[in-house]
């Protein structure tokens, strides 16, 4: 509402914020969750898109409070209803986009390990089956020990670059397991 009055609210909202859909809803302002120097902000910002300014920015970051007392950065995308003077908004907690962006360079970082544990997966499927051949060819005792220790060298980096790939690979979540998941969050 122009001012800055919430008439709605959705569930991570009010999740986030501690209070209930009854508290916040056609009672609370917009202005009641910025700490207090931000509260100027969103109010000007507001003013501004109900003077019909460009100059507002539909995009900031806030500091809020929540019902007990702790700060959360916000990142705030805003924009007008269409034929109203209503404001939506749309609030990002920066520490879960944060959190977001670490997990996908982790994912990217998983990527680029396994493309390198294949190659050196590749490169050593060609030596042993060089060292296979060794094998059948005539050897003499320490050759052969040596050959022996050379092999089981292998055979351990094999092993423990299937063991990389086994847990680089993603979980497999059931339908039930991703339902249980979904309910709970």
């Amino acid at each position: 509402a122009p001012d800055l009055t919430i008439t709605m609210s959705n569930d991570a909202f009010i999740k986030r914020s501690g209070y209930t859909k009854e508290e916040v809803e056609g009672r609370m302002r917009a202005t009641d969750f910025p700490i207090e120097a931000d509260k100027q902000i969103v109010e000007d910002y507001n003013r501004q898109r109900q003077n019909g300014e460009t100059t507002a920015p539909r995009t900031y970051q806030i500091t809020c409070r929540d019902r007990y007392g702790r700060s959360r950065n916000l990142l705030i995308a805003t924009d007008r209803v269409p034929g109203t003077r209503e404001t939506i908004a749309f609030l990002l907690d920066t520490a879960e986009l944060e959190t977001m962006l670490a997990n996908e360079q982790l994912v990217r970082m998983g990527q680029l390990a396994a493309g390198a544990a294949h190659g050196i997966r590749n490169t050593l499927s060609s030596i042993k089956l060089r060292l296979y051949s060794l094998e059948h060819s005539s050897l003499d005792i320490d050759q052969r020990d040596d050959l022996k220790a050379i092999t089981a060298g292998f055979d351990y980096i094999e092993r423990a670059i299937s063991h990389y790939f086994e847990f680089s690979r993603p979980p497999r979540i059931s339908r039930t397991v991703a339902i249980t998941l979904l309910a709970r969050s």
